[in-house]
């Protein structure tokens, strides 16, 4: 019976528009590929929700590490809006406002390191950098992001304050061309108001927090005189998440502080008063101690007296008030309450789950029964009021993703490694998505309080594929615990129930598995730091293997270990940042044949700079992508190296061979730290001939989707069909537009 033979090929790296002979430099003819995200649902970590009040139906959501989103249905469905973000660490969003006078938007990204501001004046269709000086943090649940960030002078609108992560406040006066500082300088900046009477009271909210041996003191903040300077009101209040201004009395504002709970001032900062009956029951005993924050509010635009306020760090609740902060009621206690639309995610992330964070509220200016949350696991939206609460989801790819590969058996059937949710498995190519995760304790599956405390993993970062048996054998491998005497599990029945198997491994994080494609109970794992490893019992006992003078390290994530499908005796390891191995005696003797190989190009790989590529027809002929120097390929199985891509592909990253044409498929994207890089665009390239010209494929509506590709898997059903994870864009999908079911 003839054999099927899938490659995956992950990692991968950064690249330019031309694509054509080696040695060439201008672009050739693109092939028409069409480009769209599946529907993985995976709805990660959503730092903020803005709604366009004009056009209540469009609502924009900003992903921490996947950029802006937008929807034109209330949030029934999303699509993303990133095109003009080239670098990686645009695409993460910490902040967003809309002057509705104007209609352009002003979008706030990156982390404490880098960050900037953008400007759109089309929707979000495309995207303008104005700043590079304001730099904002959209990671850690406890971040300030998404909260008002960002202000416009509602008399002026070439006026805008931003607050900035470490470095205070910022204001410019002419629309965002010039930025200067304007004080507060050391204060992890949360929130900003500015009185719509008195355009010069401008208030700001700060949190407590210390990163980088460096302590911020939080408190509220008000200036008047337009940011020229700056004095603390509240002196009971120290970590302030964020300030809402009453839209019918801007001397009214509302705090949300922390630990402390809401705070409230009538007379615009005088005077501040506790309001927290009906929340009670969660407040610490101490300042700034309780394992419950109060991170958000939001105010009904139609009747202010209607605030809802929400929750985070150990459990995530939303509150409403209807007479002004007096009293609250918790909305979401009851799970029956909560509905998750068809949504794989574990009860854990629902809103009033332990899990769960209410980073963002927001109330429709035209509805007031309808309120979006945003925060851990997505966007949620209740149309009644806060009674109920639906997950909106469809189209809000947040994942991050590692592996991805197609089930041999079953080949409708594909397996995705995941960063927070471990593992899923789509049907029907991408139609549908289902996670089992039974024996691992996983961080938002903790049912099983034995299992949760013995077998635990967070992210899935690669499997292997035993394909013997009707339903497929699987194992996994993942990052360490302190508690995981070695990190992989597997499965006898398709990933839906999980085991150890991990005698004789020590600690380490798991960044690469291969199964003997002639004896499936040998497999090989890449234990970070700790070096290969390898069983010739299914995964029963683990013994170390080692690779010569200068052995494997696998400090990096993004590792690669590729048998022969015809030649099993014949492996090579792609150690990132180290060098490539190879053994032809099935890892008995080991060589290291990268020696030839641009040694700055090998140093410099990351998890997405870096891949490779085996023909599976020779064992000898083989494809590495570096950093800085594109795609090297030998035929001599490591003897002698040359380089087969353009000087327009800079790195070499994600690779594919597709097993029915023996076409080459690579991935070229930012790396890490590649901002201070220009001359080159990202995308994905085919070579028909082994490299020896290149076309690209890409167009922008891939660029718009995502940056950051992980992994690249071919199609089994061929027709040139590719699928690529993305770290913070779920799993997208490119098919020639002949073969298109989109046409």
């Amino acid at each position: 019976m003839k054999k099927t033979i899938f490659l995956f090929i992950c990692s991968l790296t950064i690249l330019s528009v031309c694509i054509l002979k080696a040695d060439e430099t201008s672009p050739s003819t693109h092939v028409n590929y069409r480009w769209s995200p599946i529907n993985i649902n995976g709805g990660g970590f959503t730092n903020f929700v803005i709604i366009n009040q004009k056009e209540p139906n469009i609502v924009y959501a900003g992903i921490d590490v996947g950029g802006i989103y937008k929807s034109t249905d209330y949030g029934d469905s999303w699509m993303p809006v990133n095109k003009g973000l080239q670098w990686p660490t645009d695409r993460l969003a910490a902040a967003l406002t809309i002057d509705q006078k104007q209609r352009i938007m002003y979008l706030g990204i990156g982390n404490s390191q880098k960050g900037g501001i953008f400007k759109s004046s089309d929707h979000g269709k495309s995207w303008q950098l104005l700043t590079r000086k304001v730099k904002f943090d959209r990671i850690g649940v406890s971040r300030p992001k998404g909260r008002g960030l960002i202000v416009v002078d509602p008399g002026d609108s070439k006026i805008i304050y931003a607050g900035s992560y470490k470095d205070g406040i910022f204001k410019t006066t002419d629309g965002g061309i010039t930025w200067l500082r304007k004080g507060l300088d050391g204060k992890c900046v949360s929130s900003l108001l500015i009185n719509p009477a008195n355009p010069q009271i401008v208030y700001a909210s700060s949190v407590i927090g210390k990163e980088r041996g460096k302590d911020f003191q939080g408190g509220i903040f008000k200036s008047s005189d337009g940011g020229d300077g700056w004095i603390k009101i509240g002196d009971m209040i120290g970590d302030a998440h964020q300030l809402v201004m009453d839209p019918t009395n801007p001397n009214i504002i509302y705090a949300a502080c922390g630990g402390q709970g809401i705070f409230k001032t009538i007379d615009g900062g005088n005077v501040w008063v506790a309001k927290n009956k009906g929340l009670e029951e969660l407040m610490p005993a101490k300042l700034n101690l309780s394992n419950i924050k109060y991170v958000s509010l939001t105010i009904d635009p139609q009747n202010p007296e209607i605030i809802y306020a929400g929750s985070g760090e150990r459990r995530g609740q939303i509150y409403k008030s209807v007479n002004g902060g007096d009293y609250w009621v918790k909305l979401t206690g009851k799970r029956e309450n909560i509905y998750p639309e068809g949504w794989w995610i574990k009860e854990t992330n629902w809103p009033g789950g332990a899990g769960y964070f209410a980073n963002c509220l927001l109330v429709d200016p035209t509805n007031s029964k309808r309120i979006y949350s945003a925060g851990r696991s997505g966007i949620w939206r209740s149309d009644d009021g806060g009674v109920t609460w639906r997950a909106k989801v469809k189209g809000l790819e947040a994942t991050c993703l590692h592996q991805i590969a197609f089930d041999p058996k079953r080949p409708d059937i594909f397996f995705v490694g995941a960063s927070d949710w471990v593992f899923l498995q789509s049907g029907e190519r991408g139609k549908t998505f289902e996670r089992s995760l039974k024996g691992i304790g996983n961080w938002d599956e903790k049912e099983d309080k034995n299992i949760w405390e013995k077998y635990r993993m967070k992210n899935g970062l690669c499997f292997a594929i035993d394909p013997r048996h009707e339903t497929s054998t699987v194992y996994l491998g993942g990052d360490a615990t302190e508690i995981n005497s070695g990190t992989i599990f597997k499965s006898t029945n398709g990933g839906k129930d999980w085991h150890e198997a991990n005698k004789g491994l020590p600690v380490a994080g798991v960044t690469a598995l291969a199964i003997d494609p002639a004896n499936y109970d040998t497999v090989f794992a890449a234990l970070t730091e700790k070096g290969l490893y390898k069983t010739i019992n299914g995964g029963k006992e683990w013994e170390k293997v080692t690779t010569g003078k200068t052995d494997t390290i696998f400090q990096r994530k993004g590792n690669l270990i590729l048998i022969h499908p015809k030649s099993s005796r014949v492996i090579y390891i792609l150690d990132k940042g180290n060098g490539v191995y190879k053994t032809v005696n099935g890892g008995k003797d080991w060589e290291i044949i990268s020696e030839d190989l641009p040694q700055d190009g090998i140093k410099g790989m990351d998890q997405f700079v870096g891949g490779m590529a085996l023909d599976p027809d020779n064992p000898d002929i083989v494809y590495v992508g570096l950093r800085k120097h594109g795609v090297y390929k030998t035929a001599d199985g490591g003897k002698k190296w040359k380089k087969v891509t353009p000087s327009c592909i800079v790195h070499g990253g994600a690779m594919g061979i597709d097993p029915h044409d023996g076409a080459l498929y690579l991935a070229s994207v930012p790396g890490v730290g590649d901002e201070d890089i220009g001359g080159f665009t990202p995308g994905i390239y085919k070579s028909a001939d082994g490299g020896r010209n290149w076309v690209p494929i890409h167009n922008d509506d891939l660029l718009t989707i995502s940056l950051k590709i992980i992994c690249l898997a071919i199609d089994p059903h061929g027709q040139g069909k590719i699928y690529l994870t993305t770290q913070g864009n779920g799993v997208i999908v490119g098919e020639p537009y002949e073969y298109s079911s989109y046409k």
